[in-house]
Formats: C-alpha cells, sequence, structure tokens
C-alpha cells in the first residue's frame, strides 16, 4: 500500500528540535498507526535506534513514487520530494 501524496503532508512530519532524543519514537508511532507491526521501545531501550530504524524503512516502504519517507540532515522525519534533492 502506497500512500497517495495528494492526501498526505509533504514536508516535515517529526522535528527533531522539538523532539529531540524522543523522535525515534514519534516515528515508531507513526509507522504504528500505518501498519507497522514492529516493536516500539521507549528512548531509554538497548535497542530503540535499531526499532526507529525498522520503522523508518516500513515507511520508506510506503513512499509514493517520486518521494521518500526519511530523516533529513538535521535528523527531522518527514515525506521529502525526491525531485531537485541532490542539487
Amino acid at each position: 500500500m502506497l500512500l497517495d501524496v495528494r492526501t498526505t503532508p509533504v514536508g516535515v512530519w517529526v522535528d527533531a528540535d522539538v523532539r529531540g532524543r524522543y523522535t525515534g519514537e514519534a516515528i515508531q508511532s507513526i509507522a504504528t498507526s500505518y501498519g507497522w507491526l514492529g516493536e516500539p521501545l521507549d528512548a531509554e531501550a538497548e535497542f530503540y535506534e535499531d526499532a526507529t530504524l525498522e520503522a523508518l524503512d516500513y515507511m520508506s516502504n510506503l513512499s509514493p513514487e517520486g518521494y521518500l519517507f526519511d530523516r533529513d540532515d538535521f535528523g527531522h522525519f518527514g515525506l521529502w520530494n525526491l525531485e531537485g534533492m541532490d542539487e
């Protein structure tokens, strides 16, 4: 199931400046709401970053064509338009 870009907000979904080290918890929560079946872990858990990466990968697989769910250079999570990203 790819998400429809017409109904999916493009840009920052989780602001890392606001969430800080808890950004991964928000990413896991979003992924869970979209059907990710992984085990959400809190920031204190040993495998927190692994769970966050699994959730990121899951969301990336839902990305509409020409877009990508990922973290940017500042750690913000969102849906990014791939056109012009290499400029």
